[in-house]
């Protein structure tokens, strides 16, 4: 990989968006407070030298001007740090006019550099001194009685800098390295933080990304994400979970029309090309043909609206339904196709209102009525029993040649009992039925007791009141 697509994906990487906001707050803080102890540190320092450099031009400044009473000992000899010998204090003093009355002798004779302004109050200036070191003056206006010849006297007190600004150079470097240490702690801390904390993010992307999309495996389920990234997995592998299941319906849809379309194809080509040989018995053909392509009809809108119901497409409305009017309803659409197969009808039913999709409730009766009377012996009485308490209706038919073991097999698609079975169906009613009954919510249950089937659906929402009432 280039450096080039590295810095792009380090750039739109959560990590690395982290880590540069991290390091910019964190630096721009450090820096900040770099600023802020710097500045208070070089204020207490030039404090606490200005306040030296104001006591002892107070002291010059009264030995000056104080009027005369006698001879009096040199400022030397009071303030011994002016002396030749000393090379740190200095101080100069100039009359009205501009004369120089005084000077330290560490001065050597050489004059201070005057301020451009001064006053009673007192100017802080920086000046070279006279032994060529940098230095920190204060000059003060003092005034003298009206009597006094000299007017007034402008006093300049200095001293070396040098230590000071040593010392805060030397300040400034444990600030710095103190400063920056600490910055490259806390970013590698920071690193370390977010790398621990997005391992799971981590994790969870690879498997993500390493997930088969065969249906072979699950979804991770992001369990150890961060509380505000779970929502983002979990939506995640639902969407997942819908799609895997969406690629498994459409080969499951592809792999059982191709295999249960050959043989009606199969037949419609072997009828068509028998009435293009034998025109005179073509009106049977015909028929024959028909009756297979009205077979391949059915499997196709049994598969279509198989698939629609499995993929959600149906979505139930739940509304007040009189369950046991429903029943009734269709056992009476059912009874004259009963009767063609030599069959009767046995209805028990008990007043009973439910929530539910009337349309999609609707058609699942109707397919397990059909299912009922398509499969029962001739001579059986078919039974149809709604119940109130809990909501709950059945309906039971003969099955002899079921067996306790195919119970598991009843609703998959396409399941023939193949010892006379009728064949004449897909297969499809019951696998229908068994994903309405999951679109609607209920449970569908399969159970054979003394030779005959029963087909078990509960699981209702009941309505309290009857809205026939209202």
């Amino acid at each position: 990989m280039s450096s080039a697509e590295c810095r792009r994906r380090w750039r739109h990487s959560l990590r690395g968006t982290l880590g540069l906001r991290l390091g910019l707050t964190v630096a721009v803080a450090m820096g900040g407070l770099f600023a802020v102890i710097d500045y208070l540190v070089d204020a207490e320092l030039y404090r606490r030298f200005d306040t030296g450099l104001a006591g002892r031009a107070q002291a010059l400044t009264a030995y000056l001007g104080a009027p005369g009473a006698g001879p009096r000992p040199p400022i030397e000899a009071l303030l011994p740090q002016f002396n030749s010998q000393g090379h740190t204090d200095f101080y100069q003093v100039w009359d009205g006019r501009g004369a120089v009355l005084a000077r330290s002798a560490s001065s050597h004779g050489r004059d201070l550099a005057r301020p451009a302004q001064a006053s009673g109050d007192g100017a802080y200036y920086d000046l070279d001194l006279p032994d060529g070191h940098r230095g920190r003056a204060l000059a003060r206006v003092v005034p003298l009685p009206a009597e006094d010849p000299r007017g007034a006297l402008l006093v300049v007190v200095a001293e070396e800098r040098e230590a000071l600004d040593a010392l805060e150079r030397r300040l400034h470097r444990i600030l710095l390295t103190g400063t920056g240490g600490t910055l490259l702690l806390v970013l590698l801390l920071t690193a370390w933080s977010l790398r621990r904390a997005l391992a799971p993010l981590d994790a969870f992307g690879r498997a993500v990304a390493e997930l088969p999309l065969d249906g072979s495996a699950r979804p991770p389920a992001g369990d150890d994400l961060p509380s505000e990234l779970a929502p983002v997995a979990g939506k995640l592998a639902a969407t997942l979970e819908r799609l895997l299941a969406a690629l498994e319906r459409e080969r499951r849809f592809s792999r059982d029309l191709a295999h249960e379309l050959r043989t009606p194809l199969a037949e419609a080509r072997l009828l068509a090309e028998l009435a293009r040989r034998q025109p005179g018995a073509a009106e049977g053909n015909l028929a024959q043909l028909d009756a297979a392509l009205a077979e391949m009809t059915s499997i196709v809108d049994g598969l279509l609206y198989l698939a629609r119901v499995e993929a959600g497409s149906e979505q139930p409305q739940p509304e007040p339904v009189d369950l046991a009017a429903l029943l009734a309803t269709q056992a009476e659409r059912y009874r004259t196709p009963a009767a063609e197969h030599g069959l009767d009808w046995q209805l028990r039913v008990e007043p009973c209102w439910v929530l539910a999709d009337a349309t999609l409730l609707e058609r699942l009766l109707a397919i397990l009525f059909d299912n009922a009377v398509q499969h029962a012996p001739r001579g059986d009485c078919l039974r149809a029993h709604c119940a109130c308490d809990p909501p709950a209706l059945w309906l039971e038919n003969a099955a002899p040649l079921l067996e306790p073991a195919d119970l598991g097999h009843l609703a998959e698609r396409f399941f023939h009992r193949h010892e006379g079975g009728n064949e004449a169906h897909a297969g499809l009613g019951l696998a229908l039925a068994r994903a309405l009954s999951a679109a609607l919510g209920l449970q569908l249950a399969f159970t054979l007791d003394g030779g005959r089937l029963r087909v078990s659906l509960g699981g209702f929402a009941p309505v309290r009141a009857d809205p026939a009432q209202d």
